[in-house]
């Protein structure tokens, strides 16, 4: 049945990429944010409190719902999987950057491709040279496939119902809203670093198992510490 709702899920987010439905970012945005203003006191206590909030609150409620529709119905069960993870898979969201790039180096644009990739990054890339374009694009898309795709799947796997799909998820979103915010925000932040080490490695393992397996091994190894994000080195390196 995971596979079932493996697949519809894709096949839906094929159909009208969630990237369309800003309403959800926005909701989610908003809750957040008041969160933030309700529990920061500038303590990384309060971030945990926050975070249990936002975090295990909701997925406690959606493993019970979910627990609950599968005891009358399996298919009702399966409805809750497919929609959970519409929610929370989502490479269709940033593939056209990188068709767009892609194309764009082809016809040998290359300051539409620098505006593609700056635009995708929320950073200016005018300065920065073809060569550092398609890395960039590449190092994008193979992060975008982890977060989105990958590492969702693992934790909707590990844990009964949609529970570990809205678990990372929340969990990325809350890390990048709230590391700003010195100690309210580094609970966010480990607990998100506990939920990367499996599944960057697991991310790891699929390219080297579809690519160059030696090589893959080797950059994991030597290069994964050349990026900021340990985790994310990984799965780049090994990319």
């Amino acid at each position: 049945m995971d596979v079932l709702a493996i697949i519809a899920a894709l096949l839906l987010e094929q159909w009208r990429p969630l990237g369309e439905r800003k309403a959800y970012f926005s909701a989610l945005a908003a809750w957040a944010d008041w969160l933030e203003r309700s529990f920061n006191a500038g303590q990384a206590r309060h971030g945990a409190i926050a975070w249990l909030v936002a975090v295990v609150l909701p997925v406690c409620g959606v493993i019970a719902l979910y627990a609950a529709l599968w005891w009358m119905s399996p298919f009702a069960g399966l409805l809750v999987n497919v929609a959970a993870l519409y929610l929370t898979l989502g490479f269709r969201q940033f593939s056209h950057w990188f068709t767009g790039i892609q194309q764009a180096i082809k016809a040998g644009e290359i300051d539409r491709a620098r505006e593609l990739i700056g635009a995708w990054r929320g950073e200016s890339a005018l300065h920065r040279s073809r060569e550092e374009v398609v890395r960039l694009a590449m190092e994008e898309a193979i992060a975008a496939s982890h977060r989105h795709v990958f590492a969702v799947i693992f934790w909707f796997i590990v844990l009964p119902g949609p529970g570990g799909a809205i678990l990372y998820r929340l969990s990325v979103f809350l890390a990048g809203r709230w590391g700003a915010f010195g100690e309210f925000g580094r609970v966010a932040e480990r607990a998100l670093r506990v939920l990367e080490w499996p599944a960057a490695r697991l991310s790891a393992a699929a390219f080297a198992v579809v690519g160059d397996f030696e090589d893959a091994v080797y950059c994991w190894r030597t290069q994964a510490a050349a990026w900021p994000d340990p985790a994310l080195g990984i799965v780049l390196a090994a990319g």
